[in-house]
């Protein structure tokens, strides 16, 4: 069956729909270079010191070299150094409270060292861009979405609506969640292992840092899950009677990948990392199964 192409939905050129993505894209990587570089040269100084911060420096004379590659926040030196040094504190502290609570090991200090003289300069490149990224998506959604409004019904408009504010909201979530329990827990299981051999918790600063960015976004993409089961169903591309028939599958195969990512001696860990996710696969079965059967009525 043929669909209808919406009123507003001219016909054009390829060349047309070619020259206006041009268009786009370029307001969108200017966009993402203006917002990195402000957050490149931004002062920190408006935002409240870290506390604690002082103490993690100087808990390990050989982490001073850190201290000299990124200034401390206190001295307003950057918005991007504040967030790293920010992240650092926060991992750091928590992967400590999971050693101690879990698996018993106290007064480890975790040391980040620059394998490289050009390591600062790249991290807090990285960082720029990737906050510029998210400082920039707005305007990056709304580019999209001017793109492919003309080829939108008023009733996909509101769903496409409804869609970006839920996805952004799980993925926060995700995000939240990981930042919080676990990136440090699975830090924490790392240094567990490595006392098994006596290995000394050094870390490669940039390793640190985008093993940490990577598992917040990997753990932020699979907090969506709901919402891209939401989406499918929507449309049509499967039935969400699938998840509930094959659901003793998916609660084995999460606890199995848990005690995969957490193979501590205690069901702790593994608990912490197992319960969101069995809590969005059933959110995922159940809405996604009221949007298929409101589909399927607006189809007929």
């Amino acid at each position: 069956m043929s669909r209808d192409y919406p009123p507003q939905d001219k016909p054009r050129p390829v060349s047309e729909h070619l020259e206006e993505l041009i268009a786009r894209l370029r307001v969108c990587i200017i966009a993402v270079l203006i917002t990195s570089l402000i957050c490149f040269l931004l002062p920190s100084t408006f935002l409240p010191p870290i506390e604690g911060y002082d103490a993690l420096i100087s808990g390990n004379s050989s982490d001073g070299l850190l201290t000299k590659i990124l200034p401390l926040p206190t001295r307003g030196n950057s918005l991007v150094i504040y967030i790293l040094n920010r992240i650092r504190l926060d991992i750091v502290t928590s992967t400590k409270f999971y050693l101690e609570r879990i698996f018993g090991i106290e007064h480890v200090e975790i040391d980040l060292k620059p394998l490289k003289v050009y390591d600062a300069i790249v991290l807090i490149l990285e960082a720029s861009i990737l906050m510029g990224l998210i400082v920039s998506s707005p305007v990056i959604a709304y580019e999209v979405y001017k793109f492919i409004a003309p080829a939108l019904y008023p009733h996909e408009k509101r769903f496409l609506t409804s869609f970006t504010l839920a996805f952004v909201a799980f993925f926060l979530g995700g995000v939240v969640y990981a930042y919080k329990v676990i990136a440090p827990l699975t830090l924490s299981v790392f240094l567990w292992m490595n006392s098994w051999l006596g290995l000394e918790p050094v870390f490669w600063v940039r390793d640190f840092y985008e093993f940490t960015i990577m598992l917040l976004i990997f753990i932020g993409a699979l907090f969506t899950l709901p919402v891209v089961i939401v989406l499918a169903a929507y449309f049509k591309v499967f039935n969400p009677r699938v998840l509930r028939k094959y659901w003793r599958y998916f609660i084995v195969a999460v606890f199995t990948l848990a005690a995969i990512i957490t193979p501590d001696p205690t069901p702790i860990s593994m608990t912490l990392v197992s319960i969101p996710f069995l809590t969005l696969y059933i959110i995922a079965t159940f809405v996604g199964e009221l949007v298929y059967k409101r589909s399927s009525k607006d189809s007929k």
